[in-house]
């Protein structure tokens, strides 16, 4: 609703993930760093963890967008949910166009996928196994993670699995009774959250890609600076807090965004309880808003929804008019 008067060519902070938005701060770039080196070193099982909104999926999707370019890898993506009630071999098989036919044990199961991965070994096709929101899957699923990291060819390793998870994973896996697992982990690397010489950077980035003309001009540093100590310097709420602003500033046609409006929006937000203190901790709602910013608050809306109605009937005419041809 706001592109055309920002002057974007899409929303520059949706919330679905996209590689060619992204950032590379410096926790991100170490980590893509150790990342390709895993992978590159043909290392057998990697970690990556971060904190909820920390951008990982993400980084991973623009890694494996580089590597299916250059056909590097046969990639199985498998979301957890799958194995709620599935096996990890069976679910694997089932990825890779494996026909079973029913009533395999897991060990035949094993033995199916071994054979497979064989096959690619000699075709110098390498199989990398991606399992995301790993935090959640259940224990049995973790022991066919450890399991299934043994295969090899001599000392080359068969299959490669990349794990990525909240920190819940790592302090799971260092679990005493996840020693099995904790070993055979060759890399791992954690997302941290935007430092705040990060947050200008990142936000200008998206605008740019976005397709702003001039992305340094449109968030005051009193706006940017009120959006990092807010969210924590974590990517998706600033996304939240950033898209909010622009809506908030689109609705009193003010072409940038000041601090007034950053923390009108965190005011608002608060309210959510996705926000940080300095100190790290939620911040819960304050006192009610004052009767004049209430006022303005339904001003506000009531200019968004002239500006929503105006849109409604364009469309609308553009739907007759292509009728008609």
């Amino acid at each position: 609703m706001y592109n055309q008067f920002f002057g974007f060519e899409e929303k520059p902070f949706a919330l679905a993930a996209s590689p060619k938005y992204l950032y590379l701060g410096k926790s991100h770039k170490a980590a893509l760093t150790f990342l390709k080196y895993g992978l590159v070193d043909r290392s057998g099982l990697i970690l990556m963890s971060g904190e909820v909104g920390a951008g990982k999926t993400t980084l991973s999707r623009y890694l494996l967008d580089k590597l299916r370019q250059v056909n590097a890898l046969e990639v199985i993506e498998i979301p957890n949910t799958t194995l709620v009630e599935d096996s990890l071999v069976n679910s694997i098989l089932q990825e890779l166009g494996v026909r079973l036919e029913g009533g395999e044990t897991a060990a035949t199961q094993v033995r199916i996928l071994n054979e497979y991965l064989l096959r690619q070994q000699r075709r110098d096709k390498r199989v990398l196994l991606v399992l995301d929101e790993a935090q959640s899957l259940p224990d049995r699923t973790l022991e066919e993670v450890r399991m299934i990291s043994n295969l090899q060819s001599g000392e080359d390793i068969l299959l490669q699995i990349l794990l990525i998870g909240q920190n819940e994973l790592r302090r799971r896996i260092m679990e005493p009774s996840k020693t099995y697992l904790a070993q055979r982990i060759a890399v791992s690397c954690h997302l941290a959250s935007l430092r705040p010489e990060e947050a200008r950077p990142y936000i200008e980035h998206r605008l740019s890609v976005a397709g702003h003309p001039k992305p340094s001009s449109l968030f005051s540093d009193d706006a940017v600076e009120a959006i990092h100590s807010a969210s924590g310097g974590v990517p998706r709420v600033m996304n939240i807090l950033c898209n909010l602003s622009l809506i908030y500033a689109f609705a009193d046609a003010k072409s940038s965004i000041d601090g007034h409006i950053a923390q009108e929006i965190i005011r608002d937000k608060a309210k959510d309880g996705i926000l940080l203190t300095s100190s790290g901790k939620l911040m819960g709602p304050e006192q009610p808003a004052p009767s004049a910013e209430v006022e303005a608050l339904r001003n506000r809306i009531d200019r968004l929804e002239q500006a929503v109605r105006h849109l409604t009937r364009q469309l609308s005419r553009q739907k007759a008019v292509a009728g008609q041809v």
